[in-house]
């Protein structure tokens, strides 16, 4: 089975991993909705309505949450954490 762009092959049984094929509730949908639980730096700056670079120094402070893993793509955060955070500092109501 080639994958939605044809550039690879998926496993023998691997869920379709084209969101237009993938119907609500499927597994797909389920990674995707836990996934959306973690953020990284530009979210963060999303989330707190601050450039990029402001929210990467804000991750550094004093008291900011400790990523749950660091990546080759970034360091990443629950969600929860940073928002919990954000409102404990005053910066999301």
């Amino acid at each position: 089975m080639s994958s939605p762009g044809g550039r690879y092959k998926l496993p023998p049984g691997a869920p379709s991993l084209d969101r237009r094929k993938a119907g609500h509730g499927s597994s797909v949908c389920q990674v995707n909705e836990r996934l959306g639980d973690l953020v990284g730096v530009t979210e963060i700056g999303d989330l707190l309505g601050v450039s990029r670079q402001r929210a990467d120094q804000l991750t550094r402070t004093a008291g900011f949450p400790e990523p749950v893993a660091v990546l080759s793509a970034g360091r990443i955060w629950r969600r929860a954490d940073v928002e919990a955070w954000a409102r404990k500092t005053g910066r999301l109501a």
